[in-house]
């Protein structure tokens, strides 16, 4: 089973990503935005120096907040063969260690995909399976209308067994994005769970 969360890292980064455009290269957000105390955690988010609690799904649109991803990435994620963050931890075995990282990452980025879906793979590693239920609950008090994160956050529901709740978070993610192609794959597969299929074309089923 982790061989095959780690496979579906790929897929929720390439899924994910957000996409920086020469036109958004020069977008900082306006000064007055800004508020005085730099280090309160309750500052707007993507106020580019405030540092934490930063939309993911904005770094495409926004230079300052993608300096920041970089940055975050660079030092905490990075693939497999960066010499420093998550991964050289993780290799060796040192998974406790490891998840200190992905939670820096979700400290600056709550609703980072590829962070999130890291955190599963040691939470299934340390048999801890409510260890990434915080981080997703944080992710959807900042951003309760990331369609993504509503749809990752119900396919991890149904894998520790949820089923019916993480529906719920999959039928949500549909309603904010109809076009979501990979929530409707989920929602597919976590219906089948429960004995309900859909016939191609056919709405989401909801789970009474």
């Amino acid at each position: 089973m982790r061989a095959v969360l780690l496979t579906l890292a790929v897929a929720v980064t390439l899924a994910a990503a957000p996409r920086i455009g020469s036109a958004d290269a020069g977008r900082i957000p306006a000064a007055s935005r800004i508020m005085s105390d730099r280090s309160n955690i309750l500052l707007p988010k993507n106020v580019p120096w405030t540092w934490v609690n930063n939309d993911y799904f904005t770094a495409g649109r926004d230079a300052a907040v993608s300096d920041i991803l970089w940055k975050v990435e660079d030092a905490h994620l990075g693939p497999k063969n960066n010499k420093r963050g998550f991964w050289p931890w993780y290799l060796r075995g040192q998974v406790e260690i490891a998840v200190g990282d992905l939670r820096y990452a979700l400290w600056v980025f709550p609703n980072h995909p590829r962070a999130l879906h890291m955190l599963e793979v040691c939470a299934e590693d340390l048999h801890l399976p409510s260890l990434p239920i915080a981080y997703y609950e944080k992710a959807m008090r900042y951003f309760p209308r990331s369609a993504y994160t509503q749809a990752q956050y119900g396919r991890y529901l149904v894998h520790v067994g949820e089923v019916r709740v993480g529906i719920e978070r999959l039928e949500e993610a549909v309603r904010l994005d109809p076009d979501l192609v990979q929530a409707r794959a989920w929602l597919s597969e976590a219906n089948g769970r429960l004995g309900r299929f859909q016939r191609p074309g056919q709405p989401a089923l909801r789970i009474k």
